[in-house]
């Protein structure tokens, strides 16, 4: 495979993972949008002199019209896709003020993790979620992602 690190762009991208009564929160991607029709955790990219948190709370503003308190880190990885290098970094996050809002999502729907397994989820989500509920995840197989919108290369 050739060596294009250099000329791929690098993506800083961030998830929340909001629990409630056992069940998280994930999110139908657009279908017209990149990764359309997969399930992902709420999120986005960080923009130019944000902190991940900062870039955090402006996107659940923005994807969810909820005002957010970030927690700890709970996972980061770097995804090597086609066209581009994505850094995913997954944080713990709560509510503080809103009902959630599918404002750039299809839907937006509470899954117990035991049931994740039944979406179509993208790969970082299921890395993620995988390592994050390893017995509630089992029956996720993480060969199972192969869209045809979005080609990962890194082998799980």
């Amino acid at each position: 495979m050739e060596d294009n690190s250099n000329t791929k762009p690098h993506l800083m991208v961030v998830c929340a993972l909001f629990e409630k009564d056992g069940k998280i929160l994930i999110a139908l991607r657009p279908k017209k949008a990149l990764g359309g029709g997969y399930y992902e955790l709420p999120g986005g990219k960080v923009e130019k002199g944000e902190t991940l948190e900062e870039g955090l709370a402006r996107e659940m503003g923005e994807e969810l019209g909820v005002i957010t308190d970030v927690g700890e880190k709970l996972w980061s990885d770097t995804i090597e896709y086609d066209d581009s290098y994505c850094h995913v970094n997954l944080f713990r996050c709560k509510i503080i003020f809103g009902d959630p809002q599918p404002l750039a999502a299809d839907e937006i729907v509470w899954v117990k993790p035991e049931d994740l397994y039944r979406y179509r989820l993208l790969l970082g989500v299921k890395l993620a979620l995988t390592t994050i509920y390893p017995e509630e995840t089992k029956l996720i197989r993480m060969s199972e992602l192969k869209p045809e919108s979005i080609s990962p290369t890194r082998s799980i």
